[in-house]
């Protein structure tokens, strides 16, 4: 199996992960930061060794405001509805994936918040300039998608942090698809939120994730129950992490993680995107001189990941990713894969496109054998590749 769609999650995953994961399962027990016996003391010892490599890992430098959370679309739930108040403004663009829009526009169909989305130019960047004149006296919030998880593009959020330093509005970075890849100082850019999946580029197991605090935020909980800190309140904990982590945490996940954390720092961030954007633009560089391909990717040397998305004349994308299984048994992802807002101002909605992504594991041999199917594809033709698939 070829498995190029680790924008959805990385596969496979390294060593580490799986045996650290499994050590969990078999030798911590018990409420970590409640329970006295070793299971539970060994626990917790593993969740401050985990807040403090992400922390690091972000550029933030108080470890107990790292929460860990059920993953990216948790960590971003939490954000904004612990953060936002009826009447707040919010800016966002039309890059943010469906677990910020839906969100979002759920509160605006609401009447609880006034919402401004920002436009992505046609090489899918957003603007720092445009982003910031979009912001007023009453904004609240910033929301900004540091990567694209169609187009691979990489927007620069040291600048925005920055331009918005002199407003009132608060800065949220939905990291999911470039942590592990690349760097992310929270203090010195003054990002004040930062959320991420952790089962992408941070290697970690599926159903973990980070929410990171910065500054003096506070956030209302979404959830009540028994956490770490003073267990005789009749109320949740007011001090981070312990406020925004009700219930036993997920152990296996957590302790996955820490391995897939340290993992991509004995790596380095620097390597592993060299190696991601290396294999990106071979591809790229073999198919978009096929004129039958449309590629939708970053563009020449802007900043980028290990992710591009294409469309093939005369088959759906669907069509495409069922023909790469089945004939070829390479993985790909087909559809809408951000929502809709970034397939609109592509011209890809409905069908969307068919995304390749790339991980660690993957190599050059890979891309190249992804590329002679894909031309053996388009040379058959729709019927004649449908038929080899059993369609």
């Amino acid at each position: 199996m070829i498995y190029l769609d680790n924008a959805s999650g990385s596969h496979p995953k390294p060593e580490s992960i799986y045996q650290e994961s499994d050590r969990a399962l078999r030798s911590l027990a018990g409420f970590p930061g409640m329970d006295s016996h070793a299971p539970a003391r060994a626990g917790a010892t593993v969740l401050a060794a985990a807040r403090r490599e992400a922390a690091e890992l972000f550029g933030l430098g108080r470890p107990e405001r790292v929460v860990f959370t059920a993953g990216g679309t948790d960590a971003l739930t939490m954000a904004l509805k612990g953060l936002l108040r009826d009447g707040d403004h919010v800016v966002t663009t039309n890059l943010a994936r469906a677990a910020i829009s839906r969100s979002l526009d759920h509160m605006q169909m609401a009447g609880r918040i006034a919402l401004t989305r920002v436009d992505a130019g046609d090489d899918g960047r957003i603007d720092p300039a445009t982003l910031i004149r979009a912001v007023a006296n009453r904004t609240r919030l910033v929301i900004l998608s540091h990567g694209c998880e169609v187009l691979g593009t990489v927007q620069p959020v040291e600048e925005v942090a920055r331009m918005l330093s002199g407003h009132k509005a608060l800065l949220l970075v939905d990291a999911s698809h470039t942590a592990g890849l690349v760097p992310l100082h929270m203090d010195s850019w003054g990002v004040d939120l930062v959320a991420t999946s952790g089962h992408r580029g941070l290697y970690g197991p599926p159903g973990v994730g980070l929410l990171l605090v910065g500054g003096d935020v506070r956030l209302r909980p979404l959830r009540e129950g028994e956490s770490g800190g003073d267990p005789s309140l009749s109320t949740q904990p007011l001090d981070l992490p312990w406020s925004l982590e009700a219930g036993v945490p997920n152990m296996p996940g957590i302790v996955g993680l820490l391995a897939g954390m340290r993992f991509v720092n004995q790596q380095t961030l620097a390597r592993l995107r060299e190696h991601d954007t290396t294999l990106i633009k071979r591809f790229i560089g073999a198919v978009g001189l096929d004129e039958r391909f449309r590629l939708y990717a970053a563009r020449g040397d802007m900043p980028r990941t290990g992710t591009v998305s294409f469309t093939l004349r005369g088959f759906t994308p669907q069509q495409v990713a069922q023909v790469l299984e089945q004939v070829h048994d390479i993985q790909v992802a087909a559809g809408l894969h951000a929502g809709s807002r970034v397939h609109v101002m592509l011209k890809t909605a409905p069908g969307g496109t068919v995304r390749v992504s790339v991980g660690w594991f993957n190599t050059e041999d890979e891309i190249d054998r992804t590329v002679a199917a894909l031309r053996e594809m388009a040379d058959a033709g729709v019927k004649q590749a449908l038929s080899r698939a059993g369609a």
